[in-house]
């Protein structure tokens, strides 16, 4: 079934309407979640099939808010994707999600790492020992950044460096 149709939208041409629904079928095949909601299925608990529904609707309302007239599909998917590395990036930021991080200083190597704000602003501290400014400073990465900005041996899990972090200064005091 189509999720825009002329019964539930209004205002949208028969091509507007074809150019909403392939963005959103792109969108959750490559979300994996392609799969109609089988409210009767006993395989699908109703739970589960009303978490499927909710994330397709919100994706449906996403990709309606991505559309402006002449914007092809891919044109709206790219909308789509930019928005949601923002709002993640957002996430990450405020400490709602786990990320990447960028640990920036001028005239030096970036260094990235996985895991949540409090875990960032500890690493940044940890950087900063014993400098008179910070030169070090955290910032969230979208899903984009991260892929463009970095190969998969330059990053490391916060968690793990914090551990080791304060085992080396156990040992030491």
């Amino acid at each position: 079934m189509k999720q825009f149709r002329y019964d539930n939208t209004e205002g949208y041409s028969g091509e507007e309407l074809e150019i909403l629904n392939e963005a959103f079928e792109a969108v959750i095949e490559a979300e994996g979640l392609a799969a109609e909601p089988d409210f009767d299925d006993e395989r699908m608990p109703s739970r589960a099939a009303h978490e499927l529904s909710d994330q397709r609707q919100y994706i449906g309302e996403q990709i309606e808010a991505a559309w402006m007239p002449g914007r092809s599909v891919a044109e709206v998917v790219a909308q789509f994707n930019r928005a949601r590395d923002e709002y993640r990036a957002l996430m990450v930021e405020r400490g709602e999600l786990d990320g990447w991080w960028a640990f920036t200083a001028y005239n030096t190597e970036t260094l990235y790492g996985w895991g949540d704000k409090d875990e960032a602003e500890k690493i940044a501290d940890i950087l900063n020992e014993g400098r008179e400014t910070n030169l070090y400073f955290p910032e969230p990465l979208t899903d984009s950044e991260q892929l463009a900005r970095m190969n998969d041996s330059s990053g490391f899990n916060m968690n793990d460096e914090l551990i080791e972090h304060a085992n080396r200064y156990d040992e030491v005091n």
